[in-house]
């Protein structure tokens, strides 16, 4: 909390508490600056981030989740690179990572490249970018439509492509944010990767593509780019599967996963070489 007041010197903090069963409405009470806005019902991250959103009065809009946290004046950075290019839909950073403890670790920022300009298509490809390190105009929403509770869990993702589409994207090369490591047993969606990328190609196959810009643009090769992608995204629940998950059960979860984003894989030789090498030594 303290820090999303540092990060700009005129900020409004929206706290959204999504029918929560601990202490969050009490400790709430006791804080001096917040709007509080409380869920009668779980609605989920997507759910949760539109009602912080509606009850913002903010034209600038950015999303924080409890366990991370903010840079000192990072905020009033990223609104004056919006407000030198008018033309942009979000200005994003970099970000430094945090052992579940709380203390930085020394690896380097994230992403390390910051891409700027028209990345619609690359967007597709992956999540170029931390949801925490993103500052949007909430005119966006307007246009393109609020977060999509269908995608909740890669809800931030699927904003990105849609404002991507119609908008070029700036960013600040320099850390602006602090992401504190997904651990297991915690409730942090990145910690399971191979989930978020499963909600990805289930958009892929229901949505992104048929974007506008996306049908236009391909035109006859937009199956052929569709079973691309989806090919990619299987490709990286494979890796998942290899270098990160342990157990045998939850390697075979990942590979059913794997063929569910791209069936062609039960004709590759490769694939049962990777599934004989990891299903026998799991």
């Amino acid at each position: 909390m303290a820090s999303a007041f540092a990060a700009g010197s005129e900020v409004e903090v929206v706290v959204v508490d999504d029918a929560s069963t601990d202490a969050t409405a009490e400790v709430c009470k006791t804080l001096d600056g917040i709007k509080y806005i409380r869920a009668e019902r779980n609605q989920g991250t997507a759910g949760a981030r539109n009602l912080g959103i509606l009850a913002s009065t903010s034209q600038y809009i950015g999303f924080l989740d409890d366990d991370d946290w903010r840079l000192p004046g990072s905020l009033d950075k990223q609104v004056a690179i919006l407000d030198e290019n008018p033309e942009c839909g979000l200005v994003y950073g970099q970000y430094l990572q945090a052992d579940h403890a709380g203390e930085i670790t020394n690896d380097p920022p994230e992403p390390d490249l910051c891409e700027q300009g028209d990345l619609f298509w690359k967007l597709l490809e992956s999540n170029r970018f931390g949801c925490l390190t993103v500052v949007f105009r909430k005119d966006c929403v307007h246009k393109v439509g609020m977060l999509d509770p269908n995608y909740s869990g890669a809800d931030d993702w699927d904003l990105w492509v849609r404002i991507g589409e119609q908008y070029p994207i700036t960013a600040i090369c320099e850390p602006v944010a602090v992401w504190r490591t997904a651990v297991l047993g915690s409730d942090q969606g990145s910690v399971n990767e191979s989930k978020l990328l499963m909600i990805g190609a289930r958009a892929y196959r229901e949505k992104w593509l048929d974007l506008l810009r996306a049908k236009e643009e391909l035109g006859d090769r937009l199956e052929s780019k569709r079973r691309s992608l989806l090919n990619g995204v299987s490709e990286r629940i494979l890796f998942d599967m290899a270098h990160r998950t342990k157990g045998r059960r939850q390697k075979i979860k990942k590979m059913i996963a794997a063929i569910q984003c791209n069936p062609a894989k039960i004709y590759s030789m490769s694939f049962y070489k990777t599934a004989a090498k990891n299903l026998m030594f799991p």
